[in-house]
């Protein structure tokens, strides 16, 4: 995030980041596969937090829709079996979501825009976004958004949904 908001989407800069990124990420997710195919998904008791939160980015930040589609199930058996947090899972269900062009729950992911800001992908009925964040061990949207200086507006938020989606339709 550091060098997008730096230097912009299109700067030679972060496409570098990028393609070293995404070198460093398909030589992990071959070990990734490894693992899973071999024991399927140990939980913290087995490879500690850390390991666990390691394996769920290597889900979460691949640029591959089907691939976060085909582990969806797998994690969401972690979460059910104890095996992983809750609230990794909505972050993985808000950004199938959004790569696939349709509305978030959670409001976990954001996009940046053509001004180099932060913006809350659309969110299904934005009003009561809270209190399922609240329900799953999340913060408020609001507390959330500071960390990206990003201030919550739920009339702005409705008015950037009309536009992103008039924009996919065209």
């Amino acid at each position: 995030m550091e060098t997008q908001q730096k230097y912009g989407d299109n700067s030679d800069e972060f496409k570098e980041y990028g393609i070293k990124l995404n070198e460093v990420d398909s030589l992990n997710f071959i070990e990734f596969e490894k693992i899973i195919n071999k024991y399927g998904w140990p939980g913290p008791e087995v490879i500690g937090e850390d390991g666990v939160n390691t394996l769920f980015m290597l889900v979460q930040h691949n640029n591959n829709l089907d691939i976060q589609k085909k582990y969806l199930p797998l994690i969401k058996k972690a979460v059910d079996d104890g095996k992983q947090f809750p609230n990794d899972l909505v972050y993985l269900e808000d950004r199938i979501a959004m790569y696939s062009n349709e509305m978030q729950t959670y409001g976990t992911q954001l996009k940046m825009d053509e001004n180099k800001e932060y913006y809350v992908w659309p969110i299904k009925n934005p009003k009561d976004v809270n209190k399922r964040r609240l329900k799953i061990g999340l913060d408020t949207l609001e507390e959330y958004l500071k960390r990206f200086g990003v201030v919550w507006d739920v009339k702005k938020h409705k008015e950037k949904t009309l536009k992103i989606f008039n924009e996919i339709k065209k």
